[in-house]
């Protein structure tokens, strides 16, 4: 709905899956994964409603949601409620270029959706699941042009949005950094730095995260996404060393063959020595690297199938 004084949109999502994972038994919990976790099931990953009211200045957005992914993504939450709620925020248009926004929002690490369907591949890489999904606190987003945007945020901790445990209520920063070099690339680049504090682990201290990419597209047809990720985290004398480290990638290369059809396929590779963000059941070393390909079809422009085969294969056993 649209006037002059002010606009008013809604969009939403119902995505149906069914799995399959041949390592896993009937009914179970696929592990190190958020996206399509119920094996041999027909279930919901993931389905949202929201609304955006922008005014002159001012925009508010509003979202719900639901599903596996949700339930799975939310779950160190205090609070379980909370899971319902994807986006709750308040922007504000200080200049022509200069917007602060404050509440819930979506991350602003990473290349990958939480809305996977703007995704080449259907479910994440291991570098997107392990990394936050969303966010609460502030930011501020400074377009000087249309090819060069900054954000600067003030977060309450990492993907944290009712959780009292971080210390002397320690806040967490990010920034932003996106360049458009020319129409067909772009180079971008976002951080993450912020106590962990957390009481349940043993893993309490300073977090560095960065977060590299670029996108490509080759022709009006054929489009090369990456993404390199690394963090460092504070241990203390949790293991051997003072600090740990882990590190991941992704390349995706997405192709439209015709109007309905398109083809996706990906590389991918995250290595948590000290499971450090990976916990696995007898310690084991979390390396895994692996490859996906994706095939969509659009029945209807709103309506679609999407299919993939992704397989994963881990150094040891975890």
């Amino acid at each position: 709905y649209d006037q002059d004084e002010y606009k008013v949109s809604l969009d939403g999502l119902f995505y149906l899956y069914y799995g399959s994972d041949f390592s896993s038994s009937h009914n179970s919990v696929k592990q190190f994964a958020t996206q399509a976790i119920r094996n041999e099931q027909l279930n919901v990953n993931l389905v949202y409603l929201g609304s955006t009211v922008e005014l002159e200045r001012i925009k508010l957005r509003l979202a719900a949601q639901g599903g596996n992914s949700v339930d799975i993504n939310y779950s160190s939450e205090s609070n379980p409620q909370v899971r319902y709620l994807q986006e709750s925020y308040l922007g504000y248009s200080i200049l022509d270029n200069l917007e602060i926004v404050g509440g819930i929002y979506l991350s602003h690490i990473g290349q990958e959706s939480f809305i996977s369907v703007s995704n080449i591949n259907y479910q994440r890489s291991l570098i997107a699941d392990y990394s936050p999904y969303y966010e609460s606190g502030a930011k501020f987003i400074y377009k000087p042009d249309e090819d060069l945007e900054f954000q600067f945020h003030l977060l309450n901790g990492w993907q944290n949005i009712t959780n009292n445990s971080y210390e002397d209520g320690d806040l967490g920063y990010g920034t932003y950094l996106k360049y458009q070099i020319d129409p067909s690339l772009y180079l971008m680049h976002a951080t993450y730095v912020g106590n962990i504090n957390y009481s349940s682990n043993n893993y309490d201290g300073l977090r560095i995260f960065n977060d590299l990419g670029f996108g490509y597209k080759i022709n009006e047809l054929t489009e090369l996404v990456g993404s390199y990720d690394f963090g460092f985290q504070e241990v203390g004398e949790a293991i051997d060393n003072d600090y740990s480290f882990w590190n991941g990638f992704s390349v995706s290369l997405g192709h439209k063959l015709t109007e309905k059809l398109r083809l996706g396929t990906r590389v991918e590779g995250f290595f948590d020595s000290d499971n450090l963000i990976v916990s696995t059941k007898n310690s084991a070393p979390f390396k895994v690297w692996g490859g996906s390909l994706n095939v969509d079809y659009y029945l209807l422009n709103d309506l679609w199938l999407r299919g993939e085969v992704r397989y994963l294969k881990s150094a040891d056993s975890v």
